[in-house]
């Protein structure tokens, strides 16, 4: 029987997820994982939850246990696939535990108290949504890196969009967001105009962004509008007449405005760091008298090299013995693989791959042949 209900439940997720699947965004699709198979037994509970925070039910929180079978029947699952907790805390936060099933979030007494029930069904569907999305493969909550942030601020875009799905409605929508941005409670952004507010508040960023799980309030309210005139958005709600857009131009459009904002820094770091990197192994196709087209190459490694760089890298290398050459290459290539993956881990072993498929015999980072190709 347990087993029955495991397979159901796993159905359900796995259903529900295909839904939503074309609304994550494209920049994180190969990133993410969905969250391990239901075990909802106690030893898979969270236990912080268990001992600070109070089960949301029937029988505890009966108005907010309304809110979740809302949500639970716009965004097609079983409301017996949400574990929901409430804790005590009067800022209007809420979060989710995205790698195993039943999705597990909490909502703190601020939202609760603060949001309005439409608000807050759009509060309950994003963090609903973080676990239907799943997970960033491969994501160290420990070490983060700069890749990292650039992922969960696309996943909380990503988010943002099943929330909308929960409501409906966009204004309620936007409301709670712009309740998240100033603080302020109703009765202070009533009457307030979405559309002036985007206008009115310009996102500037400093490097201190790109270490930010989260894009900028503005940033998220212009996305979700953009979804809510999008074609796909409003077939799966039902009001096909209200897209004008199609979700591929969205989605471009969504990227383009992270990219220009909290991700610039961050991918100007990892760029950087690639293209240093990238100078050495193409060194050795040098000492190797391999023929190369930079141009080419740069396209197909996803990097943009320098004919001057690497003739600079060349004769660093060259400046030394016979007997140093190989060492000092190796050197450069190995402390620049760790310098990348620190920073940008997956884009590294993009970059790896790429360098292998294209020079399957240049051995880059084995020592011995280096220094063989340099001799």
């Amino acid at each position: 029987m347990q087993e029955k209900n495991m397979d159901k439940h796993n159905k359900i997720y796995t259903d529900a997820r295909k839904i939503f699947e074309p609304f994550i965004l494209p920049s994180i699709k190969d990133y993410v994982e969905p969250p391990k198979e239901y075990d909802n037994s106690e030893s898979s509970k969270n236990s912080q939850l268990t001992k600070n925070s109070l089960l949301i039910s029937e029988s505890s929180v009966p108005k907010i246990e309304q809110n979740l079978i809302q949500v639970c029947k716009k965004l097609k699952i079983n409301r017996e696939l949400v574990n929901a907790y409430v804790f005590p805390k009067m800022d209007i936060e809420a979060f989710a535990y995205s790698n195993k099933l039943p999705i597990t979030i909490a909502l703190s007494a601020g939202a609760i108290s603060r949001l309005d029930e439409q608000q807050l069904n759009f509060v309950i569907g994003h963090e609903i949504g973080h676990a239907l999305i799943g997970s960033i493969i491969n994501y160290n909550d420990a070490s983060k890196t700069l890749e990292d942030y650039i992922f969960s601020r696309a996943m909380e875009i990503s988010a943002d969009r099943i929330g909308l799905m929960a409501t409906n409605s966009i204004d309620d929508a936007q409301r709670a967001i712009l309740k998240l941005l100033s603080g302020l409670d109703d009765e202070y952004i009533e009457g307030s105009n979405i559309h002036n507010v985007f206008s009115e508040n310009e996102v500037i960023v400093s490097e201190e962004d790109s270490y930010s799980e989260h894009p900028p309030l503005i940033i998220r309210l212009q996305s979700l509008y953009s979804l809510s005139i999008c074609s796909e958005y409003n077939d799966l709600i039902g009001k096909p007449e209200n897209g004008s857009t199609k979700l591929d131009v969205v989605n471009k459009t969504v990227q383009e405005a992270l990219e220009k904002t909290s991700d610039v820094f961050a991918l100007d770091k990892i760029e950087q760091k690639v293209q240093e990197l990238a100078i050495w192994p193409i060194t050795l196709l040098i000492f190797k008298k391999l023929k190369v087209d930079m141009t080419e190459l740069s396209k197909n490694l996803e990097v943009k090299i320098s004919k001057e760089d690497i003739q600079k890298a060349f004769n660093f290398i060259n400046s030394y013995s016979d007997f140093e050459k190989g060492d000092v290459l190796h050197e450069k290539i190995i402390n620049g693989l760790k310098d990348c993956q620190s920073m940008a881990p997956r884009r590294t072993e993009r970059f790896y791959k790429a360098f292998s498929k294209l020079f399957p015999t240049v051995l880059f980072t084995n020592k011995e042949f280096i220094k063989q190709s340099t001799e």
